[in-house]
């Protein structure tokens, strides 16, 4: 008997955890609309739309913030509790970084890392990410430079 209520817990506990990861999907990109294309196990977020004056506005003011911001302060100055994942999103829909060069970027975003799960999307001369991931097991902003500038934005979500 105690190894069936055990089966039970699991399976209460398995269920619970797959509806909050689903849920916390489903939360992405609610207040900066994105385009959404799963690949995978992965979500890849890209801007196809027409960039409002109130998504270049965050995505500045997300980008000023980037180098402040670390895994244990998630405080976004527009007053949502986020981190690192909301301010690439606001990054990216603002597409304030595309035809930027790459000595701009790593004065504003740092240094890259190296990612063996994140690729580019299109033919590229180099691929730049830098880690957002904030509660995600893994979370890139994404860089995609042609002739030395930023050609393409995107995020790279794995939950």
């Amino acid at each position: 008997r105690k190894l069936v209520k055990n089966k039970w817990f699991w399976l209460v506990l398995i269920l619970v955890s797959a509806s909050l990861v689903y849920q916390r999907q489903n939360q992405v990109s609610e207040l900066v609309p994105l385009h959404k294309t799963h690949v995978g196990p992965n979500l890849l977020l890209t801007q196809e739309r027409t960039v409002s004056t109130q998504d270049i506005r965050a995505a500045q003011e997300a980008l000023r913030q980037w180098p402040k911001l670390t895994q244990k302060k998630r405080i976004f100055p527009l007053g949502e509790k986020t981190g690192l994942s909301r301010c690439a999103e606001y990054i990216v829909a603002g597409r304030i970084l595309e035809g930027m060069t790459k000595p701009e970027i790593l004065e504003k975003l740092g240094k890259p890392q190296k990612s063996h799960l994140a690729r580019p999307l299109g033919k590229c001369d180099e691929f730049l990410v830098f880690n957002a991931a904030d509660c995600e097991s893994q979370c890139d902003l994404c860089l995609e430079l042609n002739n030395g500038k930023v050609t393409k934005a995107f995020m790279d979500v794995n939950y």
